[in-house]
C-alpha cells in the first residue's frame, strides 16, 4: 500500500511527475496549491471571472476549485454553459452544469447556440466541411468573449490542462506548423478592453486530465463521462495517446514539455519582434487580427447563414 508523502497515511492518488503519493486530504491541498500558484501572479481582487463550464471533468473541477479559493483572492465568480446542439450530449452537459452551479450558488448564464443562430455544431461542421472540434473552438471562443463583455467580467477561465497543450504542441512540432507554437501563451493573458477582449485564465495549465478527474471524484462532483460524439475521429486525441508511451520513459516530461513550449513561443516572439496586432470586427465588434475586416466567427456564421437561407439576428 502506497503511503501519503505528507502524513504517512494510506494514499489514494499517485502523481508520477511529482514522484509522490497522497491521501485524499493532501492530494486536494496539492491540487489547489498548483492553481493558487498561477492565480497569485496577478491581482484578482474585486475582479469578475467567467468560468466556461461544459460539465466535463476539467471545467467542473475548475469551477469548484475557484469557488473554494474565491475568498482568498477576492474575485467574483460567474459560470457560462454553452449549449452546442450536440444531441443528448448537450442536454446531459447542461443538466450537470446547472446542478453544480445550484450547489455552489454560482450564477449560471446559458447560451443556446442553436436557439441564437439557427444551427448547432453538427450542422455547421457539415456545411463548412470542417472538423467539428475546429468549428466548436471558434464558436466557443466568440461566445465566451461576448458573454464576458456583456456581463462586465474581466477574465474568462477555461479548463485547458497540460494534456491539451502538450497534444497541441506535439502535433505542431511533428507536422511542422511553427505558427501554432507561436500561438501558445502563458496561463494568464491580461484584458485588452480597447479591442473588446477580456483576459484569459487557465489555472489548470500544469495539471493533468488524471488529476482533474481525481479531484472531481474526491470531492464527490458529478461530471459528464460520455465522450463528445463529434470528437471520436480527431487527431488531437491520437496525439494525446502518444503521451502514454512518453510518460513511461520520462514521467516529468509532460510538465517540462509544457514549460518548454511556453519558453519557445516567447523566444519566437522576441526574435521575430512580433506582436499580434488587433482590430475590431466590422460586424460584431469583437477582436480580430489587424488586416481582417471581420473575425473568423462572423466569416463562418455568414457562410452557414447563406447556405441555410437564414437571416442573422
Amino acid at each position: 500500500m502506497l503511503k501519503c508523502r505528507v502524513c504517512g497515511g494510506d494514499a489514494v492518488v499517485r502523481v508520477d511527475y511529482a514522484n509522490a503519493s497522497f491521501c485524499r486530504e493532501h492530494f486536494i491541498e496539492f491540487y489547489e496549491r498548483k492553481i493558487t500558484k498561477i492565480l497569485r501572479r496577478y491581482n484578482l481582487d474585486d475582479k469578475c471571472i467567467l468560468v466556461g463550464l461544459s460539465g466535463g471533468k476539467d471545467s467542473v473541477s475548475l469551477l469548484y476549485a475557484l469557488w473554494k479559493l474565491k475568498e482568498k483572492f477576492g474575485y467574483k465568480l460567474k459560470a457560462l454553459h454553452i449549449k452546442l446542439g450536440i444531441f443528448d450530449y448537450t442536454e446531459l452537459s447542461y443538466k450537470i452544469s446547472q446542478e453544480l452551479c445550484e450547489k455552489l450558488s454560482v450564477p449560471l448564464i446559458v447560451f443556446d447556440v442553436k436557439g441564437e443562430f439557427g444551427w448547432g455544431i453538427p450542422e455547421a461542421s457539415m456545411i463548412l466541411r470542417k472538423p467539428a472540434c475546429s468549428v466548436c473552438g471558434i464558436v466557443k471562443r466568440w461566445v465566451m468573449n461576448k458573454v464576458a463583455m456583456d456581463e462586465d467580467c474581466d477574465y474568462v477561465a477555461t479548463g485547458h490542462n497540460v494534456d491539451d497543450f502538450n497534444s497541441f504542441g506535439l502535433k505542431a512540432l511533428l507536422t511542422y506548423r511553427l505558427e501554432d507554437i507561436f500561438r501558445i501563451s502563458k496561463p494568464i493573458l491580461e484584458p485588452k478592453k480597447e479591442y473588446n477582449l477580456v483576459g484569459r485564465i487557465r489555472p489548470q495549465f500544469y495539471l493533468t486530465e488524471f488529476e482533474n478527474t481525481m479531484y472531481a471524484h474526491l470531492n464527490n462532483l458529478n461530471f459528464v463521462t460520455m465522450r463528445c460524439p463529434l470528437a471520436t475521429r480527431t487527431t488531437q486525441h491520437k496525439y494525446k495517446g502518444l503521451w502514454e508511451h512518453i510518460n513511461k520513459v520520462n514521467p516529468v516530461g509532460k510538465i517540462n514539455f509544457a514549460k518548454s513550449l511556453v519558453k519557445i513561443s516567447e523566444i519566437m516572439k522576441e526574435s521575430e519582434n512580433k506582436k499580434i496586432e488587433l482590430a475590431k470586427c466590422k460586424i460584431c465588434g469583437q477582436p480580430t487580427v489587424k488586416g481582417r475586416e471581420i473575425c473568423s466567427f462572423c466569416s463562418m456564421r455568414k457562410k452557414i447563414s447563406e447556405k441555410l437561407n437564414l437571416k442573422d439576428k
